[in-house]
């Protein structure tokens, strides 16, 4: 259904842009859901997940960064 969904899209800002350059950008972090629209929608574990899980079991205590970074 992903791969459907972001066709038809490209699909469609290809036909919009007419003379505008335009850039896909598909973002890096796609993953599954606790509760909505139902737990576990998309089944795989990413790398974000991977991050989630290992923090939550104290695998990973701490997470190297600039604290001043918005993401």
């Amino acid at each position: 259904m992903y791969v459907f969904i972001k066709a038809i899209g490209e699909m469609l800002i290809g036909q919009l842009s007419r003379d505008l350059s335009v850039s896909i950008i598909r973002p890096y972090i796609i993953t599954s859901t606790i509760r909505e629209p139902f737990s576990s929608w998309i089944k795989v574990i990413s790398h974000i997940n991977r991050l989630a899980i290992g923090y939550g079991k104290g695998k990973i205590p701490y997470f190297v960064g600039d604290p001043e970074l918005v993401i």
